[in-house]
């Protein structure tokens, strides 16, 4: 019963170490290793959340290449923009870590029927909204 509790604090963990490893290359500033969204392998890493926006916005949000070239010029442009970004990214990635944390804890101390109904739930939330 506590496997099937399992795919909600899964995702977060695995978004959230995503997002940290990714943020931890640009705070030491190591290169791309790979080609993430627009940024090339071997450019300077940007915050993990640059490749999400772009993206999202670009492609969603039909901002086309005309965005991407537009968030670029911003980001190389201005160090607060940058700075929010890397905050943003911090914001995000640390709290799901811990909501991640918290609900396997759940899982793990609560009764196996509270955590299944529990997460089952939250879950269902998450298909609701779509």
């Amino acid at each position: 019963m506590r496997m099937l509790a399992m795919p909600v604090p899964s995702i977060h963990f695995i978004f959230a170490l995503d997002m940290l490893v990714f943020e931890a290359l640009y705070v030491f500033e190591k290169p791309a290793p790979f080609r993430i969204s627009s940024i090339q392998k071997g450019e300077p890493m940007r915050p993990a959340i640059y490749p999400l926006l772009e993206d999202i916005i670009a492609v969603d949000g039909k901002g086309g290449t005309r965005f991407r070239g537009r968030l670029d010029q911003r980001y190389k442009a201005s160090p607060p923009f940058r700075g929010l970004l890397h905050r943003v990214t911090m914001l995000w990635a640390v709290p799901q870590l811990v909501v991640a944390g918290g609900t396997l804890a759940g899982i793990v101390i609560a009764d196996h029927e509270l955590a299944y109904t529990v997460c089952v739930s939250d879950l269902q939330d998450v298909i609701d909204d779509e």
